[in-house]
């Protein structure tokens, strides 16, 4: 974003998800997706901090850094920015996706802390499941993970289950509002931390029911 005078507002966009490793998961994912993830970012937000004109950081995080259970495993009644999953939680348990969910919560949480200690103002999109068209020339992980249920990828389904196992439903969100709300928190200059966004959110059956009449298929996987 430019302004007379230099760059003064940043989007640091989602990267592509990765679910699936080789080797030894533990290390392989440390070092080959975590890490480079958490370094880039921190290089972006040096970069801002030496061009003297950044003041701002629109930084794009993820559904899978919350949860709607609290430690004991129980629902919590009210769910907001603030219900983040635990990084120990994941490491020890390994649920479908926990690459991507280490990935998205321990770059965030960088992220954070070298904003408030070089004085941006970093403010973080808390994106549920995107959907809606796309530019690229493969089609986008989270599409791929929505459409999981009539294509028959048991995998990807396995993401789709835990992500409603851990927030009780699947919050979905088009990505042209997801455009518009980065462009408004970095115009509003009252901004300021995490905030979700969600355009609508049904239970799991309700969105395989609306798939299978909206794609006709042999294949639909019921759960």
């Amino acid at each position: 974003m430019r302004q007379s005078g230099g760059c003064h507002g940043v989007f640091h966009v989602a990267a592509s998800m990765e679910f699936n490793v080789a080797g030894n998961e533990e290390n392989y994912a440390q070092c080959n997706i975590i890490d480079p993830a958490v370094e880039g970012t921190l290089n972006l937000l040096r970069s801002c901090s030496k061009s003297n004109t950044v003041k701002r950081v629109i930084f794009t995080s993820s559904i899978s850094t919350l949860t709607a259970k609290d430690r004991a495993g129980k629902w919590r009644k009210v769910v907001d920015e603030t219900c983040q999953t635990p990084i120990d939680h994941v490491w020890n348990t390994k649920p479908s996706g926990w690459i991507y969910v280490l990935c998205k919560r321990l770059t965030e949480e960088a992220a954070f802390k070298y904003a408030k200690d070089s004085g941006i103002n970093l403010i973080s999109v808390v994106t549920t499941t995107v959907a809606g068209a796309f530019l690229t020339s493969s089609v986008p992980s989270s599409i791929q993970v929505l459409l999981s249920p009539i294509t028959g990828d048991t995998k990807l389904f396995s993401i789709l289950s835990a992500v409603n196992a851990r927030m009780g439903s699947i919050a979905l969100v088009h990505i042209e509002d997801i455009c518009d709300a980065h462009i408004f928190l970095m115009e509003q200059a009252r901004a300021e931390g995490r905030y979700i966004c969600c355009a609508h959110s049904c239970e799991m059956s309700q969105l395989i029911n609306h798939l299978a009449e909206e794609y006709p298929c042999s294949n639909i996987i019921q759960s």
